[in-house]
């Protein structure tokens, strides 16, 4: 719960303040550095799996501890750019009207754009929770200790080399289910709109 919830709150917050500053802000690079970041997203998992371990555990030496587990989700590219298409579509000139209006970048942030990004953040919400609490492979790599370990990793221990603890497996499988419908019916509303945002008009 608290890797997945960290993961989710710094998604929602650097994905949306990266969305908005490559959606709305004009510097130098900005198109060239969304297209780095947007060729990224084309490298598998599995490629960059090898030299983030080794990054993690011989350069950081953080192995089994919470940075190990958090660090590398905390802000992935997929969020940056629903962040960015979604805040593309807000208008500009409410912003205009805000820095007229004397409100700096902070404020028109905080003010204007995340009260009217409250469906994409839902949606990122969501998705960014359910990835970070079925994710597997990585917890499974950092790891050493039972007490480190995310539940999805935990539950291989009801799992031995001459027998398997379905019932108790199957048990702690459905209260690990229980968080993301939770999450997802208190989101419920701004998801269906998030997923639907754009398919009618009028």
């Amino acid at each position: 719960m608290i890797v997945a919830s960290i993961v989710t709150i710094s998604n929602v917050i650097f994905a949306s303040m990266a969305g908005y500053a490559f959606s709305k802000m004009k510097f130098p690079g900005r198109n060239r550095i969304f297209s780095i970041l947007l060729f990224s997203m084309m490298v598998p998992y599995q490629v960059i799996q090898v030299p983030l371990y080794v990054l993690v555990v011989n350069t950081f030496q953080i192995p089994n501890t919470y940075l190990a587990l958090i660090l590398p989700d905390l802000c992935t590219v997929y969020n940056i750019f629903l962040a960015k298409q979604f805040i593309s579509t807000l208008p500009t000139a409410i912003i205009d009207s805000a820095k007229i209006d004397g409100c700096n970048q902070f404020q028109i942030f905080t003010k204007i754009i995340l009260p009217l990004s409250k469906t994409v953040l839902s949606v990122m919400a969501i998705l960014t929770f359910m990835g970070s609490w079925n994710s597997f492979l990585w917890p499974l790599l950092v790891t050493t200790s039972a007490d480190m370990q995310t539940i999805q990793v935990g539950l291989t221990n009801f799992r031995f080399a001459n027998t398997t603890y379905f019932a108790p497996m199957m048990a702690g499988a459905t209260i690990s289910a229980l968080p993301m419908f939770i999450l997802f019916f208190s989101l419920q509303k701004y998801f269906l709109q998030g997923v639907t945002i754009g398919a009618i008009k009028g």
